[in-house]
């Protein structure tokens, strides 16, 4: 996919309408690849998952620089608990910036509280944002992060967090589910303490992948129905020896990062060579979450999932469910 860079020339026409204040080399920076990526999510959007970009699930953005943010579309909330002065504006676009909000050295993550004792004080407070670091940051921070186009897929991968739980039946999926009791990483501990789960984990991925090469529909309905009975003995044992919650948690997990992480493969200028990018796929180098998660996408579409992505969410489902009987 290529990334249309045609911001900066547009911003450099618009950047004052609306603003009293001109605007710094730097937030012509900042703005020009804030543009570049709700460009790139809109591209993803028509190619791989609608909805994406639609207007009711927006997610509010902010921008780490070493020096202040830049705030994408706040909510009320925000602009109430932190000095805001409108730096650019373009119809529905509004880009504010801020004294940096926190102290913390990087940011690249989704942020929503779920805490009852936040509803007065959080701008998060049951309402996704993204928060990102510049890519100077971002470089500075991750090796191997230097060019800015990765630095893109990272962002978006996070962007998707935000538009999950702005479903309201996924956001009551999630608190339901026992993720907000069992951290992600726990379940990796499993996978790196028990020897039967990491075994169990593996050979499930191992079905799906097989299903991906298969082009015989008999030979990929035998590896979906032998990844269906080994999670289930695999649940079973967790449920028993481990936690109730885990079960939960682990699919609402796999649902969240999978499809992630799918979204930050189709982000990538021409797709990441899967061949070179083992990464994404296999559970013995990556959380396993985030690899059956997105093997299961894969998966779906290659099967013709139909409007799975539409209902994901929008019923609160879990990926696993979705593979057909």
């Amino acid at each position: 996919m290529k990334l249309l860079h045609i911001c900066f020339c547009v911003l450099i026409g618009t950047a004052l309408s609306g603003c009293e204040i001109p605007m710094t080399a730097q937030d012509r920076i900042a703005v020009t690849r804030i543009c570049e990526v709700l460009e790139l999510k809109a591209q993803v959007a028509a190619a791989v998952w609608p909805g994406f970009d639609d207007p009711q699930f927006e997610v509010p953005l902010v921008y780490f620089t070493d020096s202040l943010c830049y705030a994408v579309n706040p909510e009320a909330r925000f602009l109430a608990q932190y000095p805001a002065t409108l730096r650019y504006r373009d119809g529905e676009l509004k880009i504010y910036t801020t004294p940096t909000i926190d102290s913390l050295e990087f940011h690249m993550q989704g942020t929503i509280s779920l805490d009852p004792a936040d509803a007065g004080s959080a701008y998060d407070y049951r309402s996704a944002y993204l928060l990102c670091s510049s890519p100077e940051i971002t470089a500075r921070c991750i090796p191997g992060t230097e060019e800015v186009a990765i630095w893109r897929t990272m962002v978006l991968h996070e962007y998707f967090h935000g538009f999950q739980f702005r479903h309201p039946a996924y956001l009551a999926q999630f608190e339901a589910s026992g993720a907000s009791l069992i951290p992600s990483s726990e379940l990796v501990g499993h996978y790196q303490r028990y020897g039967w789960y990491k075994e169990s984990v593996d050979r499930e991925n191992a079905f799906l992948l097989d299903a991906l090469r298969q082009t015989d529909a008999e030979i990929i309905r035998r590896d979906i129905d032998g990844f269906r009975k080994l999670r289930a003995e695999r649940h079973a044992r967790m449920r028993r020896e481990l936690a109730p919650e885990a079960v939960g948690a682990e699919r609402v997990y796999e649902t969240m990062e999978g499809t992630a992480r799918y979204i930050e493969f189709h982000a990538c200028p021409g797709g990441y060579d899967l061949n070179a990018n083992d990464w994404l796929y296999r559970t013995d180098i990556s959380q396993y979450m985030y690899a059956t998660g997105f093997n299961i996408v894969r998966l779906l579409d290659k099967l013709g999932g139909g409007d799975y992505k539409t209902r994901l969410f929008d019923e609160g489902l879990a990926l696993d469910g979705l593979l057909p009987e």
